[in-house]
């Protein structure tokens, strides 16, 4: 999710953290379209002070398009007596575009509360990559993966739309990971359960863990379903995944540590939604 914000980070009582602001107005820009999407307003009282009774703060949500605004739901907040901060989740009709989350304190309590959004996320993305998108800076050329490679890497069953790898290559045992390395799958349909195993192909004196990475990917939506690291001396790491929405990507990728040994992949099972 692409955001900007020049509100500086905040902290509620319980050591979470938003971004917000203790006068005026702020806003968080949500630079990439999603359908629909929800945010936490967040409320807090400054230590030691008690504001105005009365006062209100405005949180508005707004989806933008052609470089107008257009207004998509506005709550108010308000502190009790014994309140020190009101935390409250609002649902966002994005419409396909970006949004802007616009907060506002009123002069009246300038300085005696702070106020902004928290816990952006994306319900319901866009369509979208057609392609492989770049998820790191350095990563290699992407190529579709060839009759072999789907062989080594895919169960028998499934044959999905597109395969693509980057950095990856077929060793005796099966679809080899290198450092850095990714493998791409078009996910078509809703999948409750995609499952594999990860193996260390051969781990030299001194080597750093590999780290695997599997995520889901579509439109502004990464969601990250895996993210371990493959000790020892097992060196072995059976992983489940899903798709969040329909469609959309699945990925899988090592770190690229230098000093890390290539990581054997295979998927062993499907299981669609219903």
């Amino acid at each position: 999710m692409l955001l900007e914000s020049f509100m500086p980070v905040q902290t509620l009582a319980d050591g979470r953290t938003f971004l917000g602001v203790d006068r005026a107005q702020g806003e968080v820009k949500v630079l990439a379209p999603s359908n629909r999407m929800q945010a936490e307003a967040v409320l807090r009282r400054a230590p030691g002070v008690r504001p105005a009774a009365g006062a209100v703060v405005r949180f508005e949500a707004f989806s933008v398009a052609g470089g107008n605004s257009y207004p998509r739901g506005t709550v108010e907040l308000t502190l009790g007596v014994d309140a020190d901060e009101q935390v409250l989740n609002v649902p966002v009709d994005s419409g396909g575009s970006p949004v802007r989350l616009v907060v506002t304190v009123p002069p009246e309590l300038a300085g005696q509360v702070t106020a902004g959004w928290r816990a952006l996320n994306i319900l319901h993305a866009v369509d979208g990559p057609a392609a492989p998108s770049v998820l790191r800076s350095g990563a290699r050329d992407i190529h579709p993966a060839g009759a072999e490679i789907r062989a080594a890497l895919l169960p028998a069953d499934w044959s999905p739309p597109e395969v693509h790898v980057r950095d990856v290559q077929v060793g005796p045992d099966g679809l080899e990971l290198r450092p850095g390395g990714e493998i791409w799958i078009r996910l078509a349909g809703l999948y409750q359960e995609i499952s594999g195993v990860a193996t260390v192909v051969d781990r030299p004196a001194g080597a750093v863990d590999p780290v695997l990475r599997v995520v889901y990917f579509k439109g502004p939506k990464l969601d990250v379903l895996v993210q371990s690291a493959i000790r020892a001396p097992a060196d072995n790491l059976p992983f489940k995944a899903w798709s969040a929405e329909r469609d959309g990507w699945l990925v899988l990728m090592l770190e690229p540590y230098r000093t890390s040994p290539a990581v054997r992949i295979r998927l062993t099972g499907v299981r669609a939604a219903e």
